[in-house]
């Protein structure tokens, strides 16, 4: 894909926590009927606000990357009416250091080692407008690649779609889904995949533990579908999987929240309540859902707490959330001081300690001037204190 000189206060949060998962069913079943189980989780330490310099912006995705070969990670911005950015803490406050000399209107940044010379090369999806691929030469991005496609693509991400070691582009948006084969550096049209409805978000990984990257699709909802994974044999990309809730999804991340060895599936879900389906390999299985619409925009994993699962962040209208995980289960555990319409959540080590800190980008008023979803565009920035 995560700053000021007060401390937070932790708030004790509605309900927000899962139930434990339903009983061994298919995969592919209708959805469970269960009673969310209420808990409340051991709060967080403090989280810190970090200074974060810079203007107003829009930001809808941020990911932290390593632009120098040097700790610690920068972080890039997915901006709209702005250029997308990369930003670095200083010691003193995260300030940008390098801006795309076009302001496009982006939707998603990844990094990957494209020419393997080493150094993180930065992909931007752009919606409207070609996807770009900014070539890193020891620590200077320049522009190499614009996607000859206009298909507006709202996401896109990394991953070994051939098994050959290389990083492929996977692009989704407003038409087919597109594979970009990376050829010694180079991007070549791949094969496509269409879908029924937009994608407005992206995930990658192994979900079957054959050793391939699968890939998952959170749809829109316009017309309505269910989210989709698709499992990859040797480079081709087979539906093996359909959401039996067609609801609009706006992001999607994996991990192993339940330590079974397999991946499971957190849906950020605006118009409903977050979901969490559990992975045996084959599938999903609904284990929870959010009984509080917050108008969740995305959701991040992360271990916070350093117990060795990973923890759920939200960005929602309203306060940032982080829900810890404890054995499996989603437990409400902090809640950020700020009243924002927030769009991005990622977690990176902003610092160089080994722990995750927590950026959030919010919506400004030039894109969405609603006072309820006004935020006035401020980037934050969490960390735990020293010690925790």
């Amino acid at each position: 894909m995560l700053p000021r000189p007060l401390l937070l206060l932790l708030v004790a949060l509605p309900a927000c926590s899962p139930g434990e998962p339903p009983a061994d069913r298919p995969p592919s079943g209708p959805p469970p009927s269960h009673a969310v189980d209420v808990a409340s989780a051991s709060a967080l330490p403090l989280l810190l606000p970090l200074p974060v310099e810079g203007p107003p912006r829009t930001t809808f995705q941020a990911a932290w990357g390593d632009l120098d070969g040097v700790a610690p990670q920068e972080v890039a911005l997915a901006n709209t009416l702005l250029p997308v950015e990369v930003l670095r803490w200083t010691g003193a406050s995260l300030q940008t250091i390098w801006r795309a000399p076009t302001a496009d209107s982006s939707q998603g940044v990844a990094w990957a080692d494209v020419d393997g010379d080493g150094d993180q090369d930065l992909a931007v999806a752009n919606c409207p407008g070609p996807d770009r691929l900014y070539r890193n030469d020891g620590g200077a991005l320049t522009l190499q690649w614009s996607s000859p496609d206009d298909d507006c693509s709202k996401d896109l991400l990394w991953l070994d779609a051939e098994g050959d070691g290389d990083p492929d582009l996977v692009t989704g948006g407003t038409g087919p889904v597109r594979i970009w084969i990376n050829e010694g550096g180079a991007l070549q049209a791949g094969a496509s995949i269409d879908h029924p409805a937009e994608v407005d978000a992206l995930a990658g990984g192994d979900t079957d533990g054959d050793g391939d990257d699968d890939l998952l699709l959170a749809l829109s909802g316009v017309p309505a579908a269910g989210d989709r994974l698709y499992r990859n044999d040797g480079g081709v990309f087979t539906l093996a999987w359909t959401s039996p809730d067609p609801g609009a999804s706006a992001s999607i991340a994996l991990a192993d929240s339940d330590g079974d060895g397999h991946l499971d599936l957190a849906v950020a879900r605006p118009n409903d309540g977050d979901q969490l389906w559990r992975g045996d390999g084959r599938g999903f299985a609904l284990a929870w859902t959010d009984p509080e619409p917050t108008h969740c925009r995305e959701v991040a994993w992360a271990d916070v707490d350093g117990d060795g699962d990973p923890d759920l962040a939200q960005a929602r209208e309203g306060a940032v959330r982080i829900l810890r995980n404890e054995g499996g289960r989603l437990l409400a555990a902090w809640q950020g001081p700020d009243e924002d319409f927030s769009e991005a959540v990622a977690f990176g080590d902003v610092d160089g300690d080994g722990r995750p800190e927590l950026l959030v980008g919010n919506r400004h008023g030039d894109i969405d001037p609603t006072p309820q979803r006004l935020s006035g565009g401020a980037l934050r920035l969490y960390r735990l204190p020293p010690g925790k």
